[in-house]
């Protein structure tokens, strides 16, 4: 009987033990978290072996706008202050649309919605993005002089069904959202062609600037450049998947970027071998969708970072 408790108290002393153990491990851990945290070592650690995705350290700055890999198409989502604001929605390289990354960040709505042109690489999965969230302004090029794809003409009766009005820009007009300013630098004037129309705007943001240039045709670029608009720019998305005539040597000088992106997947048009090489020799650092996956531009006003998903 005496060993019987003996064996007992051994045992109820073994189990004390242990949690007197692991409470003290416990204790230690979170410890060594909240110095951790408070000295930002997480946040090194994380960076140092990529435990922390480029999406949450983006989710730092007050101003993210993530150009999407999505192929030989177009799509922009600017965060700013708490506003979204979406340019364009192409999709052609993914199986799930912008609609689907929208849901997973949940956005419900838009506060601006850019449409650059009438294009299908830039419509994509716009028909989603309205069944998915409210817009609250969608605007895009005037397309009544050019020949529309059957994909807008769907996009058309979409929008007509929720009720969101259609509104069409031009140079000079301007959207602000908190400390950002979205500003439109193309079309000048009315084109006949849906390229030419395209939708071009600059984004000022403290003392960082980007601009978008949409599906802008070579002669829009040359109007661009004789309007005197001012488009100088930290950062640049080139037109049209960087394909021929997507800029020129006086389109460099004047906007000046220290980096362009190109949105696009290798083929035998896109991107144009001598307008990769002319951004290259201007010294600008390139940034490809089909290199590195969707690409982040942060800004906290005063200076940017860009992130990649190889970060």
């Amino acid at each position: 009987m005496t060993d019987s408790n003996n064996g007992k108290k051994q045992k109820s002393a073994k189990r004390k033990i242990k949690m007197f153990v692991t409470l003290c491990i416990a204790v230690l851990l979170l410890s060594v978290s909240f110095i951790m945290e408070k000295s930002g070592a997480w946040e090194s650690l994380f960076e140092v072996f990529h435990i922390n995705s480029v999406y949450e350290q983006s989710s730092r700055y007050p101003l993210a706008v993530t150009v999407y890999d999505v192929g030989n198409a177009n799509c922009v989502l600017i965060r700013c202050d708490g506003y979204y604001i979406l340019i364009d929605s192409g999709s052609e390289k993914v199986q799930t649309g912008i609609s689907d990354k929208l849901r997973a960040l949940h956005i419900d709505k838009l506060d601006l919605v850019i449409l650059s042109s009438s294009d299908k690489r830039y419509i994509g999965d716009m028909c989603g993005v309205a069944d998915t969230v409210r817009i609250d302004r969608f605007v895009t090029c005037d397309n009544k002089d050019t020949e529309l794809p059957q994909a807008y003409t769907q996009l058309t009766a979409k929008l007509k069904e929720k009720n969101i009005e259609t509104e069409c820009v031009k140079s000079g007009d301007e959207f602000i959202f908190g400390d950002m300013n979205l500003k439109v630098v193309s079309p000048c004037k009315a084109y006949d062609s849906a390229n030419s129309n395209s939708v071009a705007v600059r984004l000022l943001y403290g003392e960082f600037s980007m601009l978008f240039m949409g599906d802008t045709s070579k002669q829009a670029l040359g109007d661009i450049l004789d309007s005197n608009e001012s488009i100088r720019s930290d950062v640049l998305l080139a037109a049209r998947q960087g394909r021929s005539g997507s800029v020129t040597d006086k389109f460099l000088r004047t906007v000046n970027p220290a980096a362009v992106i190109v949105c696009a997947e290798q083929t035998d048009y896109t991107p144009d071998d001598i307008t990769i090489q002319k951004i290259v020799d201007y010294g600008c650092e390139l940034y490809r969708t089909d290199k590195f996956g969707d690409i982040i531009i942060v800004s906290s006003g005063t200076d940017y970072k860009i992130l990649t998903q190889l970060d």
